[in-house]
């Protein structure tokens, strides 16, 4: 592993923790991870592939390889969709909750009045 500053790592996961998923192709020309690294760095090829080998360094986990779906994003947005994952859910039981009190509360309403004419 190539040695970086601290300071260097926390620029590198401030710039790339957030990165969208994107496609990485042995084509280096191809790829949209490398794409991504020159517009954000303002580089050549030369120069982002060998940020690329940095960022996705295991033990930094700046950017992480989803292997399931062959594409690499930043490690910060992982925990985003997670985060998202689960709002949806919870509010998908909220949502479920509310129509059963909906529901309830109509067959209080249909028992007392319409019970009673």
């Amino acid at each position: 592993m190539k040695q970086i500053s601290k300071s260097a790592e926390a620029n590198y996961r401030d710039l790339f923790g957030s990165m969208p998923e994107l496609k990485h192709d042995r084509d280096e020309s191809r790829s949209d991870v490398l794409r991504h690294i020159q517009e954000v760095m303002e580089c050549d090829l030369k120069k982002s592939i060998a940020i690329f080998h940095l960022l996705r360094d295991r033990r930094r986990k700046i950017i992480i390889h989803n292997r399931l779906t062959g594409f690499w994003s930043g490690e910060q947005s992982i925990d985003l969709r997670l985060a998202i994952r689960t709002i949806e859910r919870k509010l998908a039981d909220v949502i479920k909750r509310l129509e059963e009190v909906e529901k309830e509360n109509k067959d209080l309403f249909d028992r007392v009045f319409c019970q009673s004419k």
